[in-house]
């Protein structure tokens, strides 16, 4: 907020239009520059909610999104980690962002009165998988609080079932496995886009045993899931969601007022074997012929990375980029009039 010219300033009662905050610069030849700093734009990128004086209408501290009324939160300095309005808005991201790549059955949304089963190793960790590594780890302030795991966020929901995880799976209905992967990190690589050999061998597992299973990861990037995901009802990823984790994770599982909406942003390989074993995986991934080599790296493919590699070569992938169920995949999306140019 510089010189009270931001979109939403500390300590206004309104949200204004950017546009209103200056007056315009005008260039040589009549047009409106943009000053990114003053809040003038050529258009206005902040949608209807910066075009809302709620002072007006008499509502401090909310703006009108999608004709909806949304309360901003009060900013907190340094307290800002742990203010509940803000605790409140991570639980939304968290479950609006999640992607929902598989809901056989319409399992999901979870109905509070079925039989459910918790699992895995991070479904009631005290200190769940959040955020990856790196030097930007050290001093976060979500670090000094307490991070929900998938057990007392479900909890924490309005008439939230209490779910324990020493409960026995074969007396339930659903069984949700929660599982991380390897942690990501800054300044290596994972050694595998695949999850632990024991959360593989727990998903199949209780896949054989006829039940409806689902399955949550907190992933740090493209998963391999095609070696079990055949034999469970939905998988759903969270990335990595914070302190708030298992709140925002159970608030997507129960359609507690958001579900996920989210897309990969990043395609999801198929292995070439059931078993996929490390020398698969290799052969299954772009340049993962060259993992494991130490030689000099010529990048000849330009601009085929990511899913542009898959498609190029015609490869079959287990989700591609840009996929996510929305409403639970209930809904069918039409498209008209697309068009294709080489």
């Amino acid at each position: 907020c510089i010189g009270g010219h931001g979109t939403w300033c500390v300590g206004d009662a309104a949200a204004v239009a950017p546009q209103a905050a200056v007056e315009p610069q005008v260039q040589a030849g009549g047009a409106q520059s943009q000053n990114w700093l003053g809040g003038t734009y050529d258009s206005n990128p902040f949608g209807q909610a910066a075009q809302v004086n709620t002072a007006a209408q008499g509502l401090p501290g909310q703006v009108m999104i999608g004709g909806k009324p949304v309360t901003l939160c009060e900013h907190q300095g340094a307290d800002n980690y742990k203010s509940p309005c803000k605790l409140a808005l991570a639980d939304r991201i968290i479950a609006e962002s999640s992607v929902l790549l598989k809901n056989e059955g319409g399992v999901l949304p979870l109905s509070k009165s079925a039989k459910v089963a918790l699992v895995g190793a991070e479904a009631c960790s005290p200190d769940p998988l959040e955020q990856a590594g790196g030097s930007g780890w050290n001093g976060f302030a979500c670090n000094e609080v307490p991070k929900v795991n998938i057990r007392d966020g479900i909890a924490s929901l309005p008439e939230g079932p209490r779910l324990d995880c020493a409960s026995d799976p074969g007396a339930a209905d659903i069984i949700i496995v929660v599982v991380a992967p390897e942690k990501a990190s800054e300044g290596h690589d994972r050694s595998t886009l695949q999850l632990h050999q024991t959360d593989i061998v727990l998903i199949r597992q209780y896949s054989a045993l006829g039940k409806k299973v689902v399955v949550v990861i907190d992933a740090p990037g493209p998963m391999i899931t095609s070696s079990w995901d055949a034999g469970v009802a939905a998988i759903l990823i969270s990335w990595l969601p914070g302190q708030q984790n298992g709140r925002g994770i159970a608030m997507a599982l129960y359609g507690e007022g958001n579900e996920p909406n989210g897309r990969l942003p990043f395609t999801f390989p198929k292995c070439k074997t059931q078993e996929c074993s490390i020398e698969d995986e290799r052969a299954s991934v772009a340049l993962g012929d060259l993992i494991d080599t130490e030689e000099v790296r010529v990048f000849s493919e330009k601009a085929l990375i990511g899913y542009r590699w898959y498609h190029a070569k015609q490869i079959e992938v287990s989700y591609p980029f840009g996929f996510g169920l929305f409403a639970y995949g209930t809904t069918l999306v039409q498209y008209s009039a697309a068009n294709a140019w080489e």
